[in-house]
């Protein structure tokens, strides 16, 4: 019997993760439509302009989210929290996937189904206000995920 893996069977890299989940700022925690939107600023433009994205899908950001910052170069192991909160949802603006320990090479704007929970990944709020198509692009797999 040949022992030898096959060229596509472990197709995809393992991350080691330095869990420093101390770094991380928790923005409002009521999640009471268990959505986790990740993001790497708390600048206030940046917060008022989530705000304004989540009204429009009839979301609230101090009610209806579990909003946390992640510094640049922060990871956590969002397998672990999502086991601790109960969690549909995860929006991720501009966090590299391997600083939450997923293996997957997913698409932005382009809404995911693993596991039950359904993950939308889009670039830096910054970079998206600041483009009408990012901004197109963004509310179309808003309106997937939400609507």
């Amino acid at each position: 019997m040949d022992n030898t893996l096959l060229s596509d069977f472990l197709n995809f890299d393992i991350y080691q993760l330095q869990n420093n989940a101390d770094n991380l700022e928790i923005i409002h925690d009521n999640n009471a439509r268990h959505t986790l939107i990740l993001m790497n600023s708390k600048d206030k433009e940046q917060l008022d302009f989530l705000g304004k994205i989540l009204k429009a899908v009839q979301y609230d950001i101090t009610q209806d989210v579990l909003l946390i910052s992640l510094p640049q170069e922060t990871q956590i192991d969002l397998t672990k929290m999502m086991r601790d909160v109960d969690i549909s949802r995860v929006i991720l603006f501009g966090i590299p996937l391997k600083d939450i320990g997923i293996h997957y090479n997913l698409p932005n704007y382009r809404p995911v189904t693993i596991n039950s929970k359904t993950f939308l990944l889009a670039e830096k709020l910054g970079q998206i206000s600041n483009n009408q198509l990012k901004k197109k692009d963004l509310w179309n797999a808003l309106q997937k995920v939400f609507l």
